[in-house]
């Protein structure tokens, strides 16, 4: 009897050790954390969600409830909700149309390209278009070469895009027919002497665009290069500015710059394709529907939109993202796609998961771009723990999250090897605001997922990410409930 008791006397004691390291742990958590966040920036707002998946339990919260400009992390609801609405094996149909025969080699009316918003179409798939029309003996078209561009409405940017920043390759602007991610390419090569500036091609010189060289040749290093070109802003305008320092002795610098009208570009491509398959033809290039009444000539698939979703996520691609959200409300509500039901695709998935928990949000795009865009960390930590539990293509989502250190938009972070295995998340960033969100194991294997958003800082993006958001994950993944 007395062995009894002495055992549950121990029992009870071990538990109670235990639970009261455990409880220190978490407690000694919390004070790091909070830490890190007040002595890096003060003045900024920041909001932070930690929950244990394994434990059920909300380890860390800040302004939880707050609603913060997200950035690109929304690319994770666009991907979740595209791959919902879509399917994972749905893949773009990009298509040639014609109402008329073709007698003797010449098609006997017009030749219509349909576009049906696929951001990954590149000129190689409008030179296999061409290949199948050749295939079936077509040298010349009698009528007219017409561009539908009806899937989606013709406005290419967002509201809340910042209008005068400068625009870089990954924001493309949506359309519903783009190729080559809606740039150019823009080739810039040192002049002989240091008065001369650096001399400047494009390709396709498609109309309308305006080159402001101010860049200037240095007897410099290589090293030293400060060459910066990109697209001056959202402007009605093409303009392309470049500037900065190129050394005397450098090699030529290859540039993609996104395009204003991308319809134009594709446009100006497929004719010049024509041309150089020696199909001829002597009516307009216009834009138009196409009819009713028209065959299919050839079409061209994209890759499924698992992988689309996979190159999103890993490469911050915001053109992808807002093609995908422009599909989904063109799906959801017909044609045109548009921002607006769009947007309302997006938070009509979310409402599927727990109504009351989205009901205040705002979304406007699909890449994060928008500064209208309001989110909170108690939201997306809501629907990261829904993704890993329910959601059916969950191991799409989870796999196309970037690993630490390794994918592209995570390259240059947290690049120690114990990450790579340990840490996988989206990250994001417009002008005074920052934001992370993802999974992360600790160091005694427990599954944690975690959201962390920065906005009104007065230090530099740089800054908020290496001293809050690396210190916080880096605190985590070494977090132990059993103490030190």
């Amino acid at each position: 009897m007395l062995k009894q008791i002495l055992f549950i006397v121990t029992f009870v004691q071990l538990s109670f050790l235990v639970f009261s390291t455990e409880k220190s742990s978490v407690e000694r958590l919390r004070r790091d954390l909070q830490k890190v966040i007040f002595h890096v920036d003060p003045s900024a707002n920041v909001g932070v969600k930690v929950y244990s998946l394994d434990q059920k339990e909300v380890l860390f919260e800040k302004l939880a409830d707050k609603l913060f400009v997200p950035g690109g992390i929304l690319k994770l609801i666009t991907a979740a909700a595209a791959l919902d609405i879509l399917g994972p094996s749905y893949c773009f149909e990009t298509r040639l149309f014609s109402s008329a025969v073709a007698e003797k080699g010449v098609l006997k009316g017009n030749l219509y390209l349909e576009g049906s918003g696929d951001p990954s179409l590149s000129q190689d798939g409008l030179e296999d278009l061409v290949f199948q029309l050749k295939l079936m003996n077509v040298h010349e078209i009698g009528g007219d070469v017409v561009f539908d561009i009806s899937e989606f409405d013709e406005l290419p940017l967002a509201p809340g895009w910042m209008w005068d920043e400068k625009i870089q390759y990954r924001d493309g602007p949506v359309s519903a027919l783009t190729i080559n991610h809606s740039c150019i390419n823009v080739w810039v090569r040192p002049s002989e002497k240091v008065s001369i500036s650096p001399r400047v091609q494009i390709f396709p010189e498609i109309p309308g665009i305006i080159i402001e060289n101010e860049a200037v040749m240095e007897s410099i290093p290589l090293a030293k290069r400060s060459l910066v070109v990109a697209k001056k802003s959202t402007s009605e305008k093409d303009i392309i500015h470049i500037s900065g320092v190129m050394p005397l002795r450098d090699e030529t610098q290859k540039f993609k710059i996104p395009v204003k009208d991308p319809h134009l570009f594709v446009a100006t491509k497929f004719c010049e394709i024509l041309r150089k398959n020696n199909i001829k033809f002597k009516g307009k290039i216009r834009f138009d529907t196409v009819p009713t009444k028209c065959d299919v000539l050839a079409s061209w698939l994209s890759e499924p939109l698992s992988s689309l979703v996979a190159y999103m996520l890993k490469n911050r691609d915001n053109l992808y993202a807002n093609c995908f959200l422009k599909k989904i409300g063109r799906t959801k509500f017909g044609k045109p796609g548009t921002w607006p039901n769009g947007a309302q695709a997006l938070r009509d998935f979310l409402a599927q998961i727990t109504p009351e928990n989205y009901s205040n949000l705002a979304i406007l795009d699909g890449s994060g771009e928008s500064r209208y865009n309001k989110i909170s960390p108690d939201q997306m930590i809501h629907f990261m723990r829904w993704v890993k539990d329910k959601f059916v293509y969950a191991p799409e989502v989870l796999t196309s999250l970037p690993i630490a250190g390794v994918d592209y938009a995570f390259r240059r972070r947290l690049r120690e090897k114990k990450f790579h295995a340990k840490l996988r998340a989206a990250t994001g960033a417009l002008q005074n605001a920052t934001s992370i969100c993802g999974y992360i194991t600790t160091i005694d294997n427990e599954q944690l997922v975690f959201a962390i958003f920065s906005n009104g800082f007065v230090k530099s993006h740089k800054e908020i990410k290496s001293e809050i958001e690396d210190k916080v994950c880096h605190i985590l993944s070494d977090f132990s409930r059993e103490g030190s």
